[in-house]
């Protein structure tokens, strides 16, 4: 992304990758990286979980689409 996002006015990325979305998103915001997406349609899977794990997930959902929401301009777009 950080070489071909030069080449383009928009960047719009849809991401359903069952589950790894929050590994992907967290290492898009701490290498900096997150920024260069100007739209971003995302599937959270915590819904599907188990019970035992399902808070776990959803707290990293709720600090990721805060940090979106606070911290970038980024359209955020989701989707279950």
């Amino acid at each position: 992304m950080k070489k071909n996002s030069k080449n383009f006015d928009k960047i719009v990325v849809k991401m359903d990758i069952e589950g790894a979305e929050l590994n992907l998103i967290e290492s898009l915001i701490k290498n900096k990286t997150l920024t260069m997406i100007d739209i971003l349609y995302v599937e959270f899977h915590s819904n599907y979980v188990k019970k035992n794990q399902h808070m776990k997930f959803k707290n990293r959902e709720l600090k990721i689409i805060s940090y979106i929401k606070e911290k970038t301009n980024i359209t955020l777009r989701m989707w279950h």
